[in-house]
């Protein structure tokens, strides 16, 4: 038992050069490897070097493992990965429940806002795509200039 808490431990430490460089391919194979031992921190990790290595199904079956609240990734980036990987995938029926969920968990965010207003305006659908603009322009009035 004591060799594997070692080899964790050195792996994490191989680990930090990875994320540094970008290594993603290595940073998924980590996870991989030790996928019953991640942090939070480290779950994040692996759900976004899926979405960099484009395996967007792979992803959003992360998001939707860690769906309990005491495991897994944070549930910002579980909600942010699962929606940009099923646009990525385009089916429309992941798309509407990704949307949903980050919707439902953070109404005011400025990505599911700019999602929204994208599909809106994509759809014809002007006005509405003008209220989610004007949402940013109040939740973000950073962003006016």
């Amino acid at each position: 038992m004591g060799e594997i808490s070692s080899d964790l431990e050195v792996e994490r430490y191989l680990l930090k050069s990875s994320i540094e460089r970008s290594d993603w391919d290595n940073i998924n194979s980590f996870c991989n490897k030790f996928s019953n031992s991640l942090t939070r921190r480290e779950h994040t990790l692996w759900i976004r070097s899926r979405f960099e290595l484009n395996d967007f199904l792979g992803c959003i079956d992360l998001c939707n493992i860690s769906d309990d609240a005491s495991s897994g990734a944070p549930i910002y980036e579980r909600c942010r990965y699962r929606l940009r990987s099923s646009m990525k995938i385009g089916k429309e029926k992941e798309i509407l429940q990704s949307i949903d969920l980050f919707q439902s968990n953070f109404p005011n965010d400025r990505e599911i806002l700019v999602v929204l207003m994208r599909r809106s305006y994509s759809g014809g659908q002007f006005l509405e795509s003008l209220g989610h603009s004007e949402k940013i322009l109040e939740s973000h009035p950073q962003d006016k200039a």
